[in-house]
């Protein structure tokens, strides 16, 4: 094994180190922990029912041991202690919670493992040798997306490793990198992500060239050789062997899906784990969650926000069911028991038609969930009627304040639903299949293709799918707020620079409040487990 410069790793550690110590309170979910961990209903999705919640003052130490982690990887000091120190929490806290799974999220993980096994404090480390020798020198929308975003990303990735890994491209690799990664920070809220992306380019640095040369000063060119201890060749022995590990389990894990059929929906594989990041475009119509008494029957709705941060869940069935037994649990508090949980949830899947992914009749309190068996309350993508929208499309103008929803649904179901008043000219048209329309108890039917029947806006209204195969309908509308706004006022003018000014004085304000916000939570933590003083805790609204 050749030796090499190990300026450009010490570089990227050094980077990586400080945006995690960002990362934490931004993104891992510090500032909002007295939220989620002070509230006994608050709904987690852990990837293994053994994983549970912590009290909220141990939950803020975690995230502070975690932080110091993070902050003895940019200095180096006792280095693989603080990689041990950061993964553990960062590791709990990843499989806690699913809902707030992103691609780069589990990469940060994968960083501080490599970092660690790679021997990447061996340089611009606060070592012993600082801390002990006085420290003497340091005190159209659709297409614009799709040609722009996705393809030019798959681009990106297919090209980008082949640009950074010869000299000759290596620089037109580096610029590309940067402009991707600069438009990334500024279209997408995705946290340390792109940051993370632009730091890891110094790995592709010589040690001849900026920045690495400016650490060079001083030191010999010559570098020294590996030597040969049976210490040191047992270590080898050990990171190969790692390395193998680690890219032996990165192979498979996209490929897992076939196994682990229980976290497949309309699209296999856990997420983030399917190299499907920006390939899959989720978009949501309606979201029900219905609260039965299987003894009386009488149904109550339960609004699908409260005790969840977000709604990753309704996209990913084993995420579904652990949202109903959370809600059992949390009405059983309030002595409501023999009840049924049933979810009445719409998604379209990449452009297609809206439909149901669960199915509504089904009481997930009473669903058997393993994860190396297929989901049995999921309802089949109909990706066959797909055609049909850029077929109905070409009929009808469609522009900035119009727009047209394309629905599916099953045999003998029916989608109610409610339309703001903010729409008008509201019209349901039927592809295939056929449909009853029933508004104020008035049922029209629907029984031949292109047939349509106004909406009226601001009023629940059903439509039951009657044909024996699913059908297929239209909503057609016109936003009556956009379009005044549009064509109201013409001679409004904005300010740009002032509003650019104001937007960069809030977003500066709203970052400074998180991380004064995680610093007393930490504080209060400590205060809370050493002296038993109260935490004060808020409150989701």
């Amino acid at each position: 094994m050749d030796p090499c410069d190990p300026t450009a790793l010490a570089l990227f550690r050094i980077a990586f180190g400080l945006l995690m110590m960002l990362d934490i309170p931004l993104e891992r979910g510090l500032e909002d922990a007295d939220i989620r961990f002070g509230d006994q209903n608050y709904c987690f999705f852990p990837l293994f029912p053994w994983v549970k919640p912590v009290p909220v003052a141990f939950a803020c130490l975690l995230y502070s041991a975690m932080w110091i982690g993070a902050l003895g990887i940019c200095l180096g000091y006792r280095f693989k202690q603080s990689c041990i120190l950061y993964l553990i929490p960062y590791v709990y806290f990843f499989i806690l919670d699913k809902s707030r799974w992103n691609n780069h999220s589990y990469l940060f993980m994968l960083f501080a493992i490599l970092l660690k096994v790679g021997g990447a404090g061996e340089r611009l480390n606060l070592g012993k040798h600082w801390v002990f020798g006085g420290l003497k020198p340091f005190l159209d929308q659709q297409h614009i997306e799709f040609y722009f975003i996705h393809m030019g990303g798959l681009c990106y990735d297919l090209g980008v490793g082949f640009l950074l890994n010869f000299q000759r491209t290596r620089k037109l690799g580096i610029l590309i990198s940067i402009l991707f990664h600069g438009m990334n920070a500024a279209i997408f809220d995705i946290g340390m992500f792109p940051y993370i992306c632009l730091a890891s380019l110094i790995l592709f640095r010589n040690a001849d060239e900026w920045p690495c040369s400016w650490f060079r000063s001083g030191r010999s060119e010559t570098l020294k050789p590996i030597s040969s201890t049976p210490k040191n060749n047992v270590m080898k022995k050990s990171t190969r062997f790692l390395i193998f590990i680690y890219v032996g389990v990165q192979i498979f894990l996209p490929f897992s899906h076939s196994i682990t059929k229980g976290f497949n929906n309309w699209t296999p594989g856990l997420y983030g784990y399917s190299w499907d990041m920006m390939v899959n475009s989720w978009e949501t119509l309606h979201q029900k969650i219905i609260v039965k008494d299987e003894i009386t029957g009488q149904e109550k709705f339960l609004d699908p926000d409260v005790w969840v941060a977000n709604d990753r869940w309704s996209s990913h069935a084993d995420m579904a069911l652990q949202h109903a037994q959370c809600i059992a649990r949390n009405l059983e508090r309030y002595n409501i028991s023999s009840i049924g949980v049933y979810f009445d949830i719409w998604k379209s899947l990449n452009g297609r038609f809206q439909q149901r992914i669960y199915d509504p009749r089904v009481n997930l309190l009473k669903v058997h969930w393993s994860p190396f068996t297929p989901v049995s309350f999921i309802l089949p993508l109909l990706t066959q009627y797909s055609h049909y929208r850029d077929y109905f499309s070409t009929f009808f103008d469609i522009n900035a304040t119009s727009d047209v929803i394309f629905v599916a649904d099953y045999p003998g179901l029916f989608l109610e639903n409610f339309l703001p008043e903010e729409l008008v000219n509201v019209t349901i048209t039927l592809i295939t299949g056929g449909i009853v329309f029933e508004e104020n108890g008035i049922n029209s039917s629907l029984s031949v293709s292109g047939e349509e029947h106004p909406v009226k806006s601001g009023k629940f209204h059903k439509v039951y799918s009657t044909h024996e195969s699913p059908s297929c309908y239209m909503y057609r509308y016109t936003n009556g707020t956009e379009q005044q706004s549009m064509y109201g006022d013409e001679s409004l003018e904005i300010d740009t620079l002032s509003e650019i000014q104001a937007n960069f004085v809030k977003f500066m304000a709203s970052k400074v409040e998180i991380f004064s916000r995680s610093v007393y939570l930490v504080a209060n933590s400590y205060l809370n487990v050493l002296f038993d003083v109260p935490m004060v805790l808020r409150r989701r609204e």
